[in-house]
């Protein structure tokens, strides 16, 4: 049983536990903002006592937000981030980590908040956790379908147009038959034929282009994207058991669905004999035999169609519309009390009839109690005892004396000491007990008394209407919004799609302040790596400047390198065109900064014949800002045979963060060094 729990929605609301835990945390934490999906996983299964795997919790939370062709025709939270799309039937979503959610403004027209006070909560360790059900204004398990398969049962329920729902429940008001509806998906622009009793044809769109070409601009109701593509590819290459049949596939998609296909002649004529769609597999069927559901009741039924749902469920709203409207009127019947008693206290203090100041609580409540001022509970109940005795120990008296210091008010210590119930008279605040405070409750006792006479004169199928009736603009707007995210696919002249942007967070100046300090960080990054560059107006004693940023250890190393730079190179003179035989290692443009270069080339080797191994090396490692090191000496002393043959060219390539030297005697191929400094 407890798999079917878990597996079959509930008639009432659609939902699955782990769905009506999500709506109860969200409704708990007040989401107003967006939250990330991972974070309010977490919040739910700590406040709500979810008992498995947070990885299916923050599924369900993505599978809630989901609003692309085929999911949800009305999704309760709001999709901000890739939450998946109709390519793959949502399984492309991202990690839960990288996207947010919060509530689709249209929610809390589906599920009011005055009927919470009206469900029946369950017990979880001690611990309130979600409702039984829901009362959403229309059964929504008809308007985004339902399927599960549990131990001994499956459900299958497709999603009905909510418009279409409204009608119907109007139509059991005024006492008429409903009228018949058929499966209707957001977005979706195929056909959907009834061909039996609880039976469906669904078929996609595919025209003739011309003699040869075919384009198909809608699928079958939830048969993604991806399955059509790897029907058509097979098509295209052929497989074991079937030729190739279509000449060329492509793929034209933007907001909607369009392959284009090529075929022959043959080919051709055979799929018109045999029918496009047919040909193509855009022709599915949807079934409304296999409707089952926990009934209010939380028993397992089977439904005969969409009619049943809609008249077992209208019947148990129209009860707790009734039970809304006594609890509202006795609650406004409270709220008018508890305001003309509050009027009436402060009227009497001004007047002197009463005396509050320098008196214990106790002799207060005491004089309250004979004047008839009655108590009222956490709930705003009213709560007439006669001769309550007020005990108060002596950490209680310390309190309170503490809190009459800081706060200049009566304040009454919230336990389960009757005298509590006299809060809303003893912990106004002083300022409140003055003339105009006095008028102003007056004019609140007032309005709320014209508020619960309007509600006395409505009926509960007049509430239901005005809930429908506010129901039907937000679902316009929701329309409307949805459209409009739709759009925003389209691709831009550059062929790129334009992605769904999360919205901005209300707190701007967090923002601005967040985009300053990246900003200082860049710069401060561009400013510490130095850089090595050779242009046409700079000359080459940029080594220098590079040599100088080393360690002190290294400086004196620097200047007579320095110093041979200086002397070996008169000029710097950039060529547009590579030298012939030259290779630049790393695509970057290269200058010959010794000119001659045979005529230096004795000079540079007798100069570092000067330095050992180690020295060069040390000038590389003192520069903290090189992310990688040489793995060996890149400068040899040069061996005899070296010193004594004049080799044929020797150059320096600058890169932006290294100089290199190619030597052509060495070895017939080119070796590459790099300097370090």
């Amino acid at each position: 049983m407890a798999d079917n729990i878990r597996s079959l929605p509930s008639v009432m609301d659609g939902f699955k536990p782990s769905q009506r835990k999500i709506l109860y945390g969200c409704f708990l934490r007040n989401l107003k903002d967006e939250i990330k999906v991972a974070q309010l996983a977490g919040y739910i299964s700590e406040k709500t006592g979810y008992h498995h795997g947070e990885q299916s919790l923050m599924m369900s939370i993505i599978s809630l937000a989901q609003d692309f062709v085929g999911s949800n025709n009305l999704n309760i939270l709001r999709p901000n981030g890739a939450f998946g799309s109709r390519a793959a039937g949502g399984k492309d979503a991202s990690a839960p980590r990288y996207i947010f959610t919060e509530f689709m403004p249209i929610t809390k027209k589906v599920f009011n908040p005055e009927d919470n006070p009206l469900l029946t909560y369950m017990q979880d360790d001690e611990q309130t956790v979600e409702p039984e059900w829901y009362l959403p204004v229309i059964p929504m398990i008809l308007v985004n379908g339902a399927e599960g398969i549990g131990s001994g049962w499956s459900s299958s329920i497709p999603p009905f147009n909510p418009v279409d729902i409204v009608n119907n429940i109007r139509a059991l008001m005024n006492g008429e038959e409903m009228s018949d509806m058929i499966p209707w998906f957001k977005g979706w622009e195929g056909t959907v034929t009834r061909i039996a009793k609880d039976k469906f044809r669904v078929e996609g769109n595919i025209e003739e282009v011309d003699d040869n070409t075919i384009e198909i601009t809608e699928l079958p109701a939830r048969m993604w994207t991806i399955q059509m593509k790897e029907f058509l590819l097979s098509g295209l290459g052929g497989n074991e058991k079937m030729k190739p049949w279509i000449k060329d596939m492509e793929e034209q998609h933007t907001t909607g669905i369009r392959f284009v296909i090529t075929l022959s002649d043959e080919e051709m004529e055979k799929t018109r004999r045999m029918g496009l769609k047919t040909r193509f597999k855009l022709i599915s069927s949807i079934s409304t035999s296999n409707m089952v559901a926990f009934d209010p009741q939380g028993r397992i039924k089977k439904y005969t169609g969409a009619a049943e749902i809609i008249e077992e469920y209208y019947h148990i709203r129209l009860d707790f519309y009734q039970r809304r409207k006594d609890y509202l009127a006795q609650h406004f019947s409270n709220q008018l009390e508890k305001l003309s008693y509050q009027a009436r206290f402060i009227k009497m203090v001004i007047e002197g009839d009463l005396v509050v100041s320098n008196k214990k609580r106790t002799v207060i409540i005491g004089e309250l109690q004979k004047l008839g001022f009655p108590g009222f509970d956490k709930d705003n109940k009213p709560v007439r005892v006669e001769n309550i005795k007020v005990e108060m120990d002596s950490e209680e008296e310390e309190e309170l004396e503490k809190l009459a210091e800081t706060t200049t008010t009566v304040v009454a210590n919230k336990t389960s000491n009757p005298a509590s119930n006299y809060d809303y008279l003893l912990g106004l605040q002083i300022w409140s007990l003055t003339r105009e405070r006095y008028e102003k409750l007056l004019q609140q006792r007032d309005a709320k008394e014209a508020e619960l006479n309007v509600l006395l004169a409505k009926s509960a199928k007049d509430l239901w209407n005005i809930d429908l009736d506010e129901f039907l603009v937000a679902w316009d707007e929701f329309l409307k919004e949805d459209e409009e995210n739709r759009l925003t696919l389209v691709p831009n002249e550059n062929g790129k799609k334009k992605q769904r942007k999360r919205r901005a967070p209300k707190a701007a100046g967090k923002t601005e302040t967040k985009k300053a300090k990246t900003t200082k960080t860049t710069t401060a990054k561009k400013e510490k790596t130095p850089t090595v560059t050779v242009k046409k107006e700079k000359s080459p004693s940029v080594l220098s400047s590079r040599a100088n940023s080393k360690t002190k250890s290294s400086t004196s190393k620097n200047s007579k390198i320095t110093d041979f730079v200086k002397s070996a190179t008169p000029e710097v003179k950039t060529e547009k065109e590579e030298p012939k035989g030259f290779k630049s290692v790393f695509g970057s443009k290269s200058a010959n900064i010794f000119g001659a270069a045979k005529k230096s080339s004795s000079k540079f080797n007798s100069v570092f014949s000067a330095f050992s191994n180690d020295d060069l090396i040390s000038l590389s490692d003192s520069d903290d800002d090189e992310k990688e090191k040489p793995s060996s000496s890149i400068f040899k002393k040069p061996s005899a045979t070296t010193n004594k043959t004049k080799p044929k060219s020797s150059s320096f390539v600058l890169s932006d963060d290294e100089i290199e030297i190619s030597d052509d005697e060495t070895s017939t191929k080119k070796k590459t060094t790099s300097c370090p400094f």
